[in-house]
């Protein structure tokens, strides 16, 4: 059974959000265009291996570092679920 599924309308209402930088839209957005491999490894070593962040003209945004994870994500996109 994988690891990965669709959530359910009710825990995507409760659960909470993976860690990341809270309330920096604008600051994200220009870290992320200024250098984006710098970005990320900073994000990572803050935040761990899943990190929710927003920007401001790109919206919700989330970083995968774990291979194991990103590995079953894309074998569960391959079988046609819709992953949220």
């Amino acid at each position: 059974m994988s690891r990965v599924r669709a959530a359910s309308p009710d825990e995507t209402a409760t659960l909470p959000l993976p860690p990341g930088p809270r309330g920096r839209r604008i600051a994200n957005l220009r870290s992320h265009f200024r250098g984006y491999p710098a970005f990320t490894e900073r994000m990572h070593r803050e935040f761990g291996d899943i990190v929710f962040y927003r920007m401001r003209v790109v919206g919700d945004c989330c970083l995968v570092f774990d291979r194991e994870l990103i590995r079953a994500v894309l074998d569960a996109e391959g079988e046609g679920e819709i992953i949220r």
